[in-house]
């Protein structure tokens, strides 16, 4: 079996949710047969970017020269030769505008497979309810709409998006399926001790450390940053002074001010997570599942969230996470995890077993295995 896989927006080499999705289903399917990948030119890429495309025989990549994909006739020639040249027996696409040419000429060997990485029209209208943001999530529709209903079938994140795409786009259940992602090693390798992970990073061992991660760039992790320097921060600063949030991220700020640093960009995110002592996750919009509570979960460090950023993870409040519904509560529950770090370290270790029972590879390999077999792209036993 080949399969190629279509990064459209080049998540494939990012550190964010979309592409640990993407890698984690192009791990599983290159242990089935042989995965090649089609994605954007990126121009800066890091190691681990680079570590990211061993699995991949051939990497073929394009220049969308400024064109929108969706109406980019040099991005429908270029995939048709690299169809063409590969004749895959499985073609994964994933981000709407970037699937929406390519989903209508996909040849009919091959077996077309969307990834969505959240309901995208959904999102949007969450995030901008106003004029433009209505007209730009209409668009999204139409696009959503016709690459679900043109692909042979399609994978959501969470059963919360996968009723919301059957739902909205009047697609049987039947065609969707669901698979969990998470970062392998994050849920494998032993976790670091304190001592050694502030020493690698420079950070003082007698502070209590809150974390909150993501790529600057998306919406909703942009209120989070400002809910947390300017409102949460603030008020655990004049209650306590040895606690400190560091905030970090692709395309972050890089500032200091009082109990908060914002340090942009970090290459080793396993590292900064078993620096800290908590995380939290104080978004509030929701949809698909947070990689980014994965992370924290599997590493076994307690979160404090908003019940959006929750959404898609079956969570006992008080068990394997803490809700809190307003800057106070945030602050309120920080200070008390300070206070009594054997209460964090329970919280942690429930969350990284739920994390292991519910979001491992295996179980996603699993899923994926059986939606292949279903599709008769893989043998029956």
């Amino acid at each position: 079996m080949k399969t190629l896989f279509v990064s459209s927006t080049g998540e494939m080499v990012q550190s964010t949710g979309g592409g640990s999705t993407e890698r984690l289903l192009a791990e599983i399917f290159s242990e089935l047969g042989e995965v090649v990948l089609m994605m954007p030119v990126v121009f800066e890429m890091n190691r681990n970017d680079v570590s990211s495309l061993h699995m991949f025989k051939n990497v073929y990549s394009f220049n969308e020269k400024g064109i929108p994909l969706f109406m980019n006739p040099l991005y429908l020639r270029f995939f048709r030769k690299v169809v063409k040249k590969e004749r895959p027996d499985v073609v994964v696409i994933a981000a709407s505008f970037g699937s929406f040419p390519i989903c209508l000429f996909t040849p009919r060997y091959s077996m077309l497979i969307y990834l969505s990485h959240i309901f995208e029209y959904g999102l949007l209208r969450k995030v901008d309810p106003g004029i433009a943001g209505l007209l730009k999530a209409l668009r999204t529709k139409f696009l959503e709409k016709v690459v679900c209903e043109v692909s042979d079938h399609v994978i959501a994140v969470s059963y919360d998006d996968r009723d919301s795409i059957s739902k909205t786009y009047r697609v049987l259940l039947s065609k969707i399926s669901v698979v969990r992602s998470s970062k392998r090693n994050f849920l494998e390798a032993k976790r670091i001790p304190f001592p050694e992970a502030r020493g690698r990073l420079g950070i003082s061992p007698e502070k209590t450390i809150v974390l909150f991660h993501g790529s600057f760039n998306h919406p909703p992790n942009q209120t989070a940053f400002e809910r947390i320097s300017e409102r949460i921060a603030p008020i655990v600063f004049q209650k306590n002074k040895d606690i400190e949030f560091i905030i970090a991220g692709f395309g972050v700020p890089v500032f200091a001010q009082d109990n908060v640093h914002s340090v942009g960009y970090v290459e080793d995110l396993m590292d900064l997570i078993d620096a800290s002592n908590m995380a939290v996750m104080p978004l509030e919009i929701g949809g698909g599942v947070r990689i980014k509570m994965i992370d924290y979960m599997s590493r076994g460090i307690p979160v404090i969230a908003t019940v959006e950023a929750m959404e898609g993870i079956a969570y006992s409040n008080g068990k394997d996470v803490l809700i809190a519904s307003d800057d106070n509560e945030f602050a309120d529950e920080i200070i008390n995890l300070h206070e009594d770090p054997e209460r964090g370290k329970m919280i942690g270790g429930a969350a990284k077993q739920y994390a292991m029972d519910n979001f491992s590879q295996t179980a996603a390999k699993r899923d994926v295995e059986r939606l292949l077999t279903n599709l008769r792209v893989l043998p029956s036993d």
